[in-house]
């Protein structure tokens, strides 16, 4: 249930939302609106953001394959 939860807390959404900034500030960086410095400060909780959705879906599939395999089911494609 926490690893859903977490999982959940990282939506899509918000994901898309940072990969979107990312490609801005990049876009800025190019045009010379924006230091490469400041660039670097500002995607660094992008970045972040990014790495902690990758990491809470891998837990959620290692929790969901420790659930299957506690109760003793098949995983989907095995058979039994």
């Amino acid at each position: 249930d926490t690893a859903q939860e977490i999982s959940l807390a990282l939506s899509a959404e918000r994901v898309k939302l940072a990969e979107q900034t990312l490609a801005n500030l990049a876009a800025e960086v190019q045009a010379g609106r924006v230091p490469i410095r400041d660039a670097i400060v500002f995607q660094g909780p992008l970045l972040e953001l990014q790495l902690g959705a990758i990491a809470s879906k891998k837990a959620l599939c290692l929790a969901s394959l420790e659930v299957v395999r506690a109760a003793g089911l098949p995983l989907a494609g095995d058979k039994p």
